[in-house]
């Protein structure tokens, strides 16, 4: 499973922890930086390694892009995407 998720959110940019409820907003710049290097498969940023430190104390030093964040992609409408991940453990209880 990927340690970050990065998205665009109407007109913000987001990036989120699966599994928890505080998130990062970024800057379009930021977000753009991300989608290039994750194209590039290049190293996580050293400016996302130190936010995600603060966040949610989770260390990404030295970490690749590929399986580590997803970046998804703006969309032609603007709209949003989420994923749900069902498991094992789950009993199909949600309130959703």
């Amino acid at each position: 499973m990927h340690a970050l998720i990065a998205s665009p959110q109407q007109r913000t940019y987001l990036v989120a922890r699966p599994g928890v409820r505080r998130g990062i907003q970024l800057p379009a710049a930021q977000y753009e930086e991300l989608a290039s290097a994750g194209a590039a498969d290049a190293l996580i940023p050293e400016w996302l390694v130190k936010a995600a430190r603060e966040a949610w104390e989770l260390d990404l030093a030295g970490r690749p892009m590929r399986g580590n964040i997803i970046v998804r992609p703006r969309t032609r409408l603007n709209y949003s995407r989420t994923t749900w991940e069902l498991n094992k453990g789950c009993n199909f209880s949600c309130i959703h």
